[in-house]
């Protein structure tokens, strides 16, 4: 692991601080870097030139140079100047809290969608940045078969404009594989199945109770979803089918993790992949309940929603990991369940509710189905929760519960209706 050192400064008004440098060492380790030294500044404001004052920059080169550091690691964003003035004053190689996330993701990114969405937010971040340390570049280039020729073009310029190429580039080839992905959701709103979207803080534990489900109701046990103690384990979007002991039937999809400070650039590059939160029927907002700065990460999660435009989509607060704390009272009502997704304790409570959302408009139908007409007895036992049938001379007495589409398709032989 590479030995780096994490600075923050401490403003005033943070009141957030220590969770926030708690979370930065959390990234680093996600990053697979060994925090091996930290440094912190209580200031009114921020240096303009160094982010820090001048003789912390002293400490922090005395520092690095003493536990044989090359890259230091910033808790907030910083400017290209900042950057540049510390990378000389220190000697090592400079990374802000954005740029700590986006190579966090860049590692994590496995689908081409998720890499696509990555080298955007990447190359976004880069441009701003682009600083040249070479004074050639800063010099203008000949300006032959151009435009402006004669003029010249300075090689920056040049490069940001390859930049600024590459992310159009990008979008374009983006764009066919969201079209896609919307193809694939049209189709699975055409079955008539209801959506889940299980959203929240990074490392909350989504994908364990995504593949609690599995594990209970899923087909495969193959089809379980990375679970890692770790700070965005999952990047990319896994949607399952569950099928619940009613015969009651919904898409569950598990979403990226969000966190505190989190680039724009990252939530508008993965904008699409958190469509599935926008277009579901449902949102579980899985909330670490033993994080003691859980209120926060609530917050945060519900600022995100809002900045990719998911409203009025209901929510229930998932109260997870309740198996690690002890004394705590909880007491489950229409928007908040308490849970442990990893022993299942309080499952029971989170399903009953999730169905109180997504079949309250479920009715009982009684059924009388012609024996020439079995596909249709066969097709209820694969889409609707056949609670009762009992052959009879002229056909097949079934009792339903259903939703109103699947029950469209049969209402012809509802006993009721003839």
């Amino acid at each position: 692991m590479e030995k780096v050192i994490v600075i923050g400064v401490r403003l005033e008004d943070d009141v957030n601080f220590d969770d926030s440098i708690d979370e930065l060492k959390n990234l680093c380790l996600a990053c697979n870097y060994d925090v091996v030294g930290e440094i912190f500044q209580n200031l009114k404001k921020i240096v303009t030139s160094t982010f820090v004052g001048e003789g912390k920059v002293e400490e922090i080169k005395n520092l690095a140079k003493e536990l044989e550091v090359q890259k230091l690691i910033f808790n907030d964003d910083l400017t290209p100047s900042q950057i540049r003035n510390l990378q000389k004053a220190t000697k090592c190689q400079i990374l802000d809290r954005s740029g700590l996330i986006i190579e966090i993701f860049s590692s994590r990114a496995k689908t081409k969608e998720a890499k696509i969405q990555v080298e955007i937010a990447t190359l976004n971040y880069l441009l701003p940045k682009l600083v040249s340390s070479d004074a050639n570049l800063s010099q203008q280039t000949g300006g032959a078969g151009s435009k402006n020729k004669g003029l010249g073009e300075k090689q920056i310029d040049l490069d940001k404009r390859k930049i600024r190429n590459s992310v159009a580039v990008l979008k374009k080839e983006l764009e066919k594989v969201v079209t896609e992905r919307n193809n694939r959701r049209v189709k699975r709103n055409k079955s008539e199945i209801p959506s889940i979207a299980i959203v929240g803080y990074t490392n909350a534990g989504k994908s364990t109770l995504l593949n609690y489900f599995v594990n209970r109701y899923g087909f495969k046990q193959d089809k379980n979803v990375l679970e890692k103690d770790m700070l965005f384990a999952t990047l990319d979007t896994s949607i399952r089918k569950i099928i619940f002991d009613d015969n009651k039937k919904v898409l569950i999809s598990d979403t990226v993790g969000f966190v505190s400070k989190l680039p724009h650039d990252l939530i508008n590059a993965f904008r699409s992949t958190l469509e599935e939160a926008k277009e579901a029927d449902l949102l579980l907002n899985v909330v670490d309940l033993s994080n003691k700065n859980y209120q926060m990460q609530i917050d945060v999660t519900n600022d995100t929603l809002k900045h990719i435009g998911v409203e009025d989509v209901p929510i229930i607060n998932v109260f997870n990991k309740i198996d690690k704390i002890s004394g705590i009272e909880t007491k489950n009502d229409k928007v908040n369940v308490y849970i442990s997704a990893y022993s299942g304790e309080g499952i029971e409570d989170l399903i009953s509710l999730i169905k109180e959302y997504l079949f309250k408009n479920n009715k009982k139908y009684k059924l009388l189905i012609p024996y020439s007409s079995s596909k249709v007895f066969s097709y209820l036992k694969e889409e609707a929760n056949v609670i009762s049938f009992e052959e009879k001379d002229n056909g097949i007495l079934t009792e339903i519960d259903s939703s109103i589409e699947i029950y469209g398709k049969v209402k012809q032989f509802d006993i009721n209706k003839n």
